[in-house]
């Protein structure tokens, strides 16, 4: 459902009852608009969650509203409550505090009255009032994206968290950047939007559990989740399978990658550090025909390769990509041999290939888009590459087909509330993808002859933060999670 807003004159007076009277600043992000003009415009209010207000949206607005002193006091709405709570969600998420929050929201009070408008001063549009130069439309009416635009601003204008100890509305006056004579009403609202703020704090969801295997047989049927590993520090899981039928897993525990192996024969290794080093923050892992297994990590920003030799001797990490701004990896081995290698560095992905002689070809833009979080790979028999993005929490897929050629990303699952991704090619073609929302894995198949299954729930235990995925020879597909 979409609520109107009006936005008059932008030194108006604020006034919210049937509808919002917004007063604006004028433009939210570099180039600054013109000089504020008086019009009378109807905007759209777009929807901040899925689903729309919660109960507990209304209910808070009643608690928040007599809280409040400034220009939101008596005015939150189910509506609007459900868009700070998107914000605050979206800052939470990225590990950010409730100084954090609140100069979030200030921002948001001051531009909108804390409402996803579909239009602007010039081409600004969300919440924040971003110009066209943040981004698409998409991105900046999507609360989460929006607010990561927001706090990546904030972050490089004030970095190694200056921004916890100066003024929250200088801070949010900084990264809008309005007129001079308007600075000032940020740190009107920002009482207000601390208090918001810390309301709508909740305690931090865990990220790091148990890993638990669960297997799709080669026929169809489930075999359920059980847990593989009892370490309850498990950030991260990955999976592969090799040639001769074992399932070799990565766990990131504490920044140190451990593997563990499940044999053909169904029986487990137990799980065994193979990289201390303390700061690792991502890890993928491919194996390639000849049955190494090729371990791929991220440490501050760059790109490490470790080899697990078909002998079970290990070659130790060496720097792969020097790029500092990595922030995904994922990785696949050929038919032939070769290690596709995808990063995530700027919201763009890169590919990057280590051939069969162990050279490598160098990263190469893959995927520009600009706001990519998450990046997943897998290789078919025909020698085809299928790498799957996670932008804006749908799921893009886009294929390096043999010949080196690119499709191009399409859209192949529009949830809205994807967080991370897994995929892996079957021996008859197909393609598993295994997707994360709201806390439940569910699985995908894009058929050898290019159709898809459609998403169906796998795992709806709910309260997942991690999916791997893998196939081994016999068809059987392998999905990792890790849960509380």
């Amino acid at each position: 459902m979409k609520t109107i807003i009006r936005r008059a004159a932008q030194l108006a007076a604020t006034a919210l009852i049937a509808a919002i009277t917004l007063t604006a600043t004028g433009a939210a992000a570099a180039p600054l608009s013109s000089a504020p003009q008086n019009f009378d415009v109807m905007y759209n209010a777009l929807p901040c969650v899925a689903g729309g207000p919660a109960p507990a949206d209304a209910a808070m607005a009643n608690t928040l509203n007599p809280l409040l002193a400034k220009k939101m006091r008596g005015h939150m709405t189910p509506y609007n409550t459900s868009c700070a709570r998107a914000v605050v969600q979206a800052v939470q998420e990225r590990g950010l505090n409730q100084r954090a929050a609140a100069i979030a929201i200030a921002t948001v009070i001051v531009e909108t009255s804390i409402a996803n408008l579909d239009g602007g001063d010039l081409d600004s549009v969300g919440l924040y009032q971003q110009r066209a130069t943040w981004g698409s439309f998409a991105e900046r009416t999507n609360p989460v994206i929006a607010t990561g635009k927001f706090l990546d601003t904030m972050e490089r204008f004030y970095p190694n968290g200056s921004w916890n100890t100066a003024a929250i509305g200088d801070v949010a006056a900084d990264v809008q950047r309005p007129a001079a004579q308007y600075r000032y009403r940020y740190g009107v609202e920002a009482g207000d939007a601390q208090i918001i703020a810390d309301k709508l704090w909740t305690t931090p969801v865990p990220t790091t559990g148990r890993f638990w295997h669960n297997v799709r047989w080669s026929d169809g049927t489930w075999s359920g989740a059980n847990v593989a590993d009892n370490n309850t520090a498990v950030a991260q899981v990955v999976e592969a399978g090799s040639p001769l039928g074992d399932l070799h897993v990565l766990t990131l525990s504490g920044g140190k990658v451990y593997h563990n192996v499940r044999w053909a024969n169904g029986t487990w290794n137990g799980a065994n550090m193979v990289d201390g080093n303390g700061n690792i923050s991502r890890v993928a892992v491919a194996t390639t025909p000849n049955g190494d297994l090729h371990v791929l990590t991220v440490v501050g920003g760059k790109l490490y390769h470790n080899v697990r030799w078909a002998d079970g001797s290990w070659s130790g990490a060496g720097l792969a990509d020097n790029s500092g701004a990595i922030s995904d990896i994922a990785t696949a081995g050929s038919p032939v041999g070769d290690l596709h290698v995808l990063t995530v560095a700027g919201g763009k992905t890169f590919h990057n290939v280590r051939w069969a002689n162990g050279t490598w070809n160098g990263a190469n833009v893959a995927d520009a888009n600009g706001s990519i979080a998450r990046v997943a790979a897998a290789t078919t028999p025909n020698g085809d590459l299928h790498v799957l993005t996670q932008v804006g929490g749908r799921l893009y897929h886009n294929a390096r087909w043999s010949d080196g050629s690119w499709s191009g990303a399409g859209l192949a699952d529009n949830n809205g509330a994807i967080t991370e991704i897994a995929a892996a090619g079957s021996p008859a073609g197909d393609l598993h993808v295994v997707t994360l929302a709201g806390g439940k894995a569910s699985h995908n198949v894009r058929w050898a002859s290019g159709s898809w299954s459609g998403a169906n729930v796998a795992d709806g235990n709910g309260s997942i933060l991690m999916v791997g995925a893998a196939t081994t020879p016999n068809g059987d597909m392998h999905l990792a999670t890790v849960r509380p």
